[in-house]
């Protein structure tokens, strides 16, 4: 049986599958893993792809995608011990990328990780700098306590590029329904089960949104919904808030140094992004979307060695 399953959620695809599938064979990890394609009923030839690619496809119906109960379901599905997650919209930068990004599962203590990102060249200076800010050159292990130091930068994740072993999935109660941020939830839990997880920036893929600021309303939207929903996490970790003049701070700079003529457009997109975030903690509080979880209990902290 392969110890990892490759799991992707796709939708009309068809266009961007040929670039990631090709990643995929050009890892040293090839063909000693399995790939496991959620299509939510696509109407183009994404699943015909997947298939010719030898990947195992799994279709729901569109209405029913769910962010962290689609994937729930592939982890579920999956035989591999380590369950790694891509988008559609990915590819990997190296061959390497993918056996990087499990190394650190290796430890006992590790439990999951996620890798860096880099927004491909045509998306611009914006999106460049943005995905520098979150995703920075410098790998890192990451423990409950050092939400101390890091805040919320603790449980940020990405199941854009990430590897979790299954085990542990199982062990906190897979992704529950979720706006957004399944990762995050994860991540978090984890973290207070004890784990360790990484931030492993020598695993790279190629990924980046050209998304409207009427898309970036919407996404945030379901931010601010997850963060409402999920007050314990902000409470243990930190508020958002921070995080966002910590962006600011480091984004103005190297805007009127690198692009001056973006920034109108950057301040723009940004009042738009913090509108979505507070519209979306409302009608969360509000109880228009989906319930509460509640926070899990902390357990004792495995040594890490």
């Amino acid at each position: 049986m392969r110890s990892i399953s490759v799991i992707i959620p796709t939708y009309q695809g068809e266009n961007l599958l040929p670039r990631l599938f090709k990643s995929l064979r050009g890892q040293t990890l090839f063909p000693d893993f399995e790939t496991i394609v959620l299509d939510s009923s696509s109407q183009d030839a994404t699943p015909e792809l997947a298939r010719a690619f030898g990947a195992r496809v799994i279709s729901i119906p569109k209405q029913e995608f769910n962010h962290g109960l689609t994937r729930t379901l592939g982890a579920q599905k999956a035989k591999g011990r380590y369950v790694v997650f891509l988008t559609q919209d990915t590819y990997l930068a190296h061959p390497e990328a993918l056996e990087r990004l499990l190394a650190p599962l290796q430890s006992a203590q590790v439990a999951a990780s996620y890798g860096r990102q880099i927004a491909p060249p045509e998306l611009g200076v914006l999106a460049q700098l943005h995905r520098f800010f979150n995703y920075p050159p410098r790998s890192r292990l990451i423990s409950y306590r050092d939400r101390k130091t890091l805040g919320l930068r603790a449980v940020f994740a990405s199941n854009s590029f990430a590897a979790y072993k299954r085990k542990a999935l199982a062990q906190i109660g897979w992704f529950p329904a979720l706006p957004a941020s399944e990762d995050m939830y994860a991540f978090a839990r984890l973290l207070k089960q004890g784990f360790w997880v990484a931030y492993v920036a020598d695993a790279v893929v190629f990924h980046g949104h050209r998304l409207s600021l009427k898309e970036e309303f919407r996404r945030y939207v379901k931010i601010g919904s997850f963060h409402a929903q999920q007050s314990w996490i902000l409470q243990e970790f930190g508020y958002a808030q921070g995080e966002g003049w910590k962006y600011l701070r480091f984004m103005l700079p190297k805007l009127m140094r690198k692009a001056p003529f973006s920034l109108p457009y950057f301040f723009f997109q940004t009042l738009i992004r913090y509108a979505g975030y507070k519209w979306g903690q409302i009608n969360a509080k509000k109880g228009k979307l989906h319930p509460k979880a509640s926070a899990p209990e902390r357990s004792k902290e495995p040594s890490f060695s």
